[in-house]
């Protein structure tokens, strides 16, 4: 443009910055908000929201914070959309208490969070293992009419899980389903399908299966579980399996028959179950603690 004659304006700009966003080049996002600076083109709540957005996707907390706070020393009010974007860069990179900072800062200067900061804030939590802060940032929630999504829920339960306090994981859980999360995990009774979900999920999940098999509802066929590889699993392989092994021995559960030909799927048989449940097994910590 500039060898043309043709001055960039803010619009012009904003899509650049836009495009690093989308490309991960967070140095180049920063670069053209000073170029915008230098150039007399004053950057508005678009551009910086961007370059913050930028900084976020390239793991940079700090360069987000200082954007954000120097778009308000030059008198340009950040929104929602500003203020999400920092927040969860701070999560992502271990700062949750900067995260709960920010969140924080929002309701003093009049703005309302939405979902996705409140999910930013709440993930930012679970990294940080302070599930206290994140049961009261979904509280909160609730409290101000926001709806949780399926960030927010399976945040809660990650943290509540590592922290060891599986009945507020159970309960969270309920509550993720009664919202509509979650429910093509059982969607028959002769069915458990476990995949997409991670490790702290899927012990959650099925430990209200249990919890459920041993109170009311003993089945009346073999239920087979799906599990998959598993979220998270990448290069390492496959977690799933193993982890939903361990879990239903750690925790007394039914007898596990392998299906040889899909290392992906367990069985259930009935009569293990019904014996399981007649012989009045106790679950122990991992479905009552």
């Amino acid at each position: 443009m500039q060898e043309r004659g043709v001055e960039p304006n803010a619009v012009s700009y904003n899509a650049a910055i836009s495009a690093c966003e989308k490309g991960r080049q967070w140095e180049k996002a920063v670069g053209l908000i000073n170029s915008m600076h230098n150039r007399g083109v004053e950057p508005n709540v678009i551009s910086y929201s961007a370059a913050i957005s930028a900084c976020e996707k390239g793991g940079q907390w700090e360069k987000a914070v200082e954007l954000l706070n120097s778009m308000q020393d030059r008198g340009v009010e950040p929104n929602v959309i500003s203020y999400s974007a920092a927040i969860s860069a701070c999560g992502k990179c271990g700062q949750w208490e900067k995260a709960v900072e920010l969140l924080n800062s929002m309701h003093n200067r009049g703005l309302e969070p939405d979902v996705v900061s409140y999910s930013a804030a709440i993930s930012a939590c679970e990294k940080g293992g302070q599930w206290e802060k994140a049961v009261e940032l979904l509280n909160t929630m609730h409290y101000r009419g926001v709806k949780p999504n399926e960030i927010t829920m399976p945040a809660c339960i990650e943290v509540l899980e590592g922290a060891g306090r599986f009945a507020k994981a159970d309960e969270i859980m309920v509550s993720a389903q009664k919202l509509g999360y979650f429910g093509t995990v059982r969607s028959s009774d002769s069915e458990i399908d476990l995949r997409g979900c991670s490790v702290a999920v899927a012990r959650t999940l099925l430990r209200l299966v249990l919890l459920d098999l041993k109170s009311v509802s003993y089945p009346s066929r073999d239920i087979v579980i799906i599990t998959g590889q598993g979220k998270g699993s990448g290069e390492r392989g496959a977690v799933l399996p193993d982890q939903v092994r361990s879990f239903l021995i750690e925790c007394s559960g039914p007898q596990i028959t392998e299906v040889p030909t899909n290392p992906g799927r367990f069985l259930l048989v009935r009569e293990d179950i019904l014996t399981w449940a007649e012989a009045g097994y106790q679950t122990d910590r991992a479905v009552t603690k």
